[in-house]
């Protein structure tokens, strides 16, 4: 979409290099990955700085796995529940009140018996 600051990445191949070049915890199994960064004010994500622009370190690992640019109006939803995580395989982009409902899956998943994702891709529980 025009105007998205992330189209810049994709549109010069940059946002492999860009995720390389974010401070994370290493992980070889499927947890989750840590970005190393303190939250923005909001208490919940990071931004890397990477070309002069400011960019969300979640979108950018979005933007690895699924190899777009969020649509306007699209969120980086991660799959696992935790918000400092950036493994690309635990995110998706997805439409805020999916991305939302998914706090259902991460309160009530391994601890409500009868409770089953409705999510697809499925939400990623104990991580």
């Amino acid at each position: 979409s025009a105007g998205n600051i992330y189209s810049v990445l994709f549109e010069e191949n940059k946002v492999e290099h860009a995720y390389r070049s974010m401070r994370k915890s290493r992980s070889t199994d499927s947890t989750c990955i840590e970005h190393q960064y303190a939250p923005t004010k909001s208490g919940k994500y990071a931004q890397i700085r990477y070309g002069g622009i400011k960019y969300y370190c979640h979108v950018v690992a979005c933007m690895v796995q699924h190899k777009v640019v969020p649509n306007l109006g699209d969120e980086a939803s991660h799959l696992c529940g935790n918000p400092r995580c950036v493994r690309p395989s635990h995110l998706v982009f997805e439409d805020g009140i999916t991305n939302k409902s998914r706090l259902c899956c991460h309160l009530y998943l391994g601890k409500a018996n009868n409770y089953i994702c409705p999510h697809e891709p499925l939400c990623i529980v104990g991580n």
